[in-house]
């Protein structure tokens, strides 16, 4: 049932585009640019974590059911400010949800259609939403749309938040690349182009996600150009072993799981691979990603 429900709603979302295009949803509304004051320094915590859909079996993944406690421990236990999920169905969402009650939840919906491979969580009693909404990865970014090669439908969710106790902005993005070429670079090349207009709010702006391309495939290069840090890169000690390349974050892949940020006043304090606290059981076919930013 869960399978042909996901089924039926992406089915919707390309058959009848229309219902589901919302220009006061596609773009933020406000992209002055903000006058500088004495700013109060912010620690932000950002994890990405593509959790597997629960209805795709992998080898070596336990059910969605079997890990779904672990995962929940694991998010809370980062004590994260925003985190990004790729993947989940309306029913992992809703059970994470619960399970993180501090958090609020964004993702695509309108009308009866609930469309959650992108999801963003923020911690509520932290943050207001000023707003928020999303642009579909392909040559028409304002509806549900296909076009650069992939068979299935790929968005970003973005979201302009207020740090409640210091009134600070900031923009807070998640998405998930497809998996196939040359789909990957053309999103890269897309959201270059959307981002562009953002980058002159003087906010500090953070993109996370699934990218599925690594240092040697897609346009990562272009993730990382026009003033875009990757916050692996950018800081001190990445990894256990140190800085280098050849730290995966998908099973039998490479570092394809980013926590990009982008803005004068923002820099890397930490990042780290989430391993699960049960040996036997893995969180899911990717690894959570953790990173801590600063904001000066």
């Amino acid at each position: 049932m869960k399978t042909l429900f996901v089924y039926f709603m992406v089915k919707l979302l390309l058959q009848f585009p229309g219902l589901f295009s919302d220009g006061t949803r596609f773009y933020p509304s406000d992209v002055a640019i903000v006058e500088s004051s004495t700013p109060t320094v912010l620690n932000i915590k950002i994890v990405t974590f593509n959790v597997l859909v629960e209805i795709e079996e992998k080898n070596g993944i336990s059910s969605w059911d079997d890990r779904k406690q672990l995962c929940a421990k694991i998010l809370e236990k980062s004590d994260a400010d925003f985190i990004g999920l790729q993947e989940p169905t309306p029913w992992q969402v809703s059970y994470l949800n619960k399970q993180l009650p501090v958090y609020d939840v964004l993702y695509f919906k309108k009308n009866i259609v609930h469309f959650t491979d992108v999801v963003l969580m923020y911690r509520s009693d932290k943050y207001d939403l000023i707003e928020h909404g999303w642009w579909w990865l392909s040559p028409e970014p304002q509806r549900p749309s296909l076009g650069f090669g992939n068979d299935f439908p790929r968005i970003l969710i973005w979201g302009k938040f207020r740090h409640i106790e210091s009134g600070r902005e900031i923009f807070v993005m998640n998405t998930h690349f497809d998996n196939t070429m040359p789909s990957q670079s053309r999103m890269a090349e897309l959201n270059t182009k959307m981002l562009k207009k953002l980058t002159n709010t003087g906010l500090p702006i953070v993109l996370m996600g699934d990218f599925n391309t690594d240092p040697t495939r897609g346009r990562y290069d272009l993730l990382v150009s026009n003033g875009w840090n990757d916050a692996y890169l950018s800081s001190e000690k990445s990894s256990e072993t140190g800085l280098d390349n050849n730290v995966p974050t998908a099973f039998g892949r490479t570092r394809i799981d980013h926590i990009l940020y982008f803005g004068d006043t923002i820099i890397a304090n930490g990042w780290k691979r989430i391993e699960s606290t049960d040996p036997q059981k893995k969180l899911s076919d990717h690894w959570p990603v953790f990173t801590e930013l600063i904001i000066h």
